[in-house]
């Protein structure tokens, strides 16, 4: 799985619209990106959900 993800990576180039914003494009149409696009999209997330509480911070520790 490792190598695949690598290999997706290799496959981004980085376009620049009239803004100056880079967004990952692939170089040629038979290049996939999936799997770096998911990344970037996991990446962002994390950085948005600072603020959220664990199941156990909120409910505190079930008892069985």
């Amino acid at each position: 799985m490792a190598t695949a993800v690598a290999w997706c990576i290799g496959n981004v180039v980085g376009h620049y619209d009239a803004r100056g914003n880079v967004y990952p494009r692939k170089a040629r149409p038979e290049n996939k990106i999936d799997a770096t696009m998911a990344l970037i999209m996991c990446i962002a997330r994390c950085m948005q959900n600072t603020e959220t509480l664990s199941v156990y911070e909120g409910r505190g520790i079930l008892a069985v």
